[in-house]
């Protein structure tokens, strides 16, 4: 009953075709819970003594406030932050905290492409800095302080990390003037 080479309506020729509705699969990020945000002047007393009362850092009318030999206290303002960039904050925290930097300045460059926070931008010259990347660590802390508005705690955490980039850089004045910018916004 039949041509052996024709294929009548709705017949395959022995090759079966993918259904495009098949199966589909969904990505469910997982979203972790974040520690209650606290500001730099929430760190533990012994941090702020370091970074507020060293006498090396209170001028005088003949000295200039030294830069701060400690880092400065984490900026953790996630303000207005969406749970995906927040998710990803948490993972480079983790990378940096782990010592793997190249990971977590990838990670924060991945959730910059997705948000434009000031606070990404800080960590990720929080991270260059620890790479020995001066001049890009300061540019960082300088974009993030572009956006970060009236947030002084963030403001000062990223003059603190200019300061220290600077110094490191081997440019006394402008840290110097990023210690001072820093102090003005105690």
């Amino acid at each position: 009953s039949g041509d052996s080479g024709t294929l009548r309506p709705g017949q395959t020729a022995g090759v079966d075709t993918p259904s495009l509705y098949a199966e589909e699969t969904v990505f469910e990020p997982q979203v972790m819970p974040l520690a209650p945000a606290t500001s730099p002047t929430q760190a533990p007393a012994a941090e702020r003594l370091a970074l507020t009362e060293s006498p090396t850092q209170t001028p005088t009318a003949s000295s200039a406030p030294s830069v701060p030999s400690e880092a400065p206290a984490r900026a953790t303002s996630t303000r207005s932050m969406t749970p995906a960039t927040q998710t990803l904050l948490s993972k480079a925290d983790v990378e940096q905290a782990d010592g793997n930097l190249t990971a977590a300045a990838s990670t924060l460059e991945r959730a910059l492409r997705i948000e434009n926070h000031p606070l990404l931008w800080n960590r990720l010259a929080g991270v260059r800095l620890q790479q020995q990347q001066y001049s890009l660590a300061a540019d960082l802390a300088e974009k993030s302080n572009a956006l970060a508005a009236n947030d002084n705690s963030l403001r000062r955490n990223n003059w603190e990390l200019i300061a220290r980039a600077r110094q490191a850089a081997g440019d006394s004045a402008a840290a110097q003037d990023a210690v001072q910018r820093a102090n003005a916004l105690r």
